[in-house]
């Protein structure tokens, strides 16, 4: 099973738009929420909060016709990961599948590398770059991975109903 594939893509200039005026408008999540994400600052967009931008559901469904994953579902989400100098990298983790199969990265400003770790020695077996640029759709829930960067990351949730197997079909590096 693929760890990552990669998309290229012209996100609509209202999406970095809507994604700065959230983080504007509300406070980040509380520090030690999400254990992975240590100190970071990080805000949600719930699918079922469809107040804060109907553009969203636009953009959700622009991903699905280029991917072809389903990000419409009920705990779906959009998550704004801020980087910088407090927070440059998250830790080596696997994400749990409560909320998601898998996970789609762009940035709306920097740019990040995803590294594959080997589950037994944590080495760095492949890396992926994230730009403004790039859908990196990231089989998050079964590889071990960490993200450096500056800027602001955004993550999209797939539906935890999805197959990753099936979507994820193919050879990755053995990570143990």
């Amino acid at each position: 099973m693929r760890w990552v594939k990669t998309y290229p893509i012209d996100m609509p200039t209202y999406f970095k738009i809507i994604c700065n005026e959230y983080t504007e408008k509300y406070d980040p999540h509380p520090v030690g929420l999400y254990i992975n994400a240590g100190n970071s600052e990080m805000w949600s967009i719930w699918n079922k909060d469809q107040k804060h931008s109907p553009k969203l559901n636009e953009i959700r469904q622009n991903i699905n016709d280029i991917i072809g994953v389903n990000l419409e579902y009920p705990k779906g989400f959009c998550s704004i990961w801020r980087y910088n100098e407090s927070f440059p990298k998250c830790p080596i983790h696997i994400d749990g599948d409560e909320y998601m199969s898998g996970s789609v990265c762009t940035s709306i400003s920097g740019k990040f590398k995803i590294h594959l770790h080997h589950k037994n020695t944590n080495k760095i077996l492949d890396t992926v770059t994230v730009t403004d640029k790039d859908l990196i759709v990231l089989n998050n829930t079964v590889y071990p991975h960490s993200v450096e960067g500056q800027g602001d990351l955004v993550v999209f949730g797939i539906d935890s109903q999805s197959n990753p197997e099936e979507f994820f079909y193919g050879e990755s590096p053995d990570a143990g």
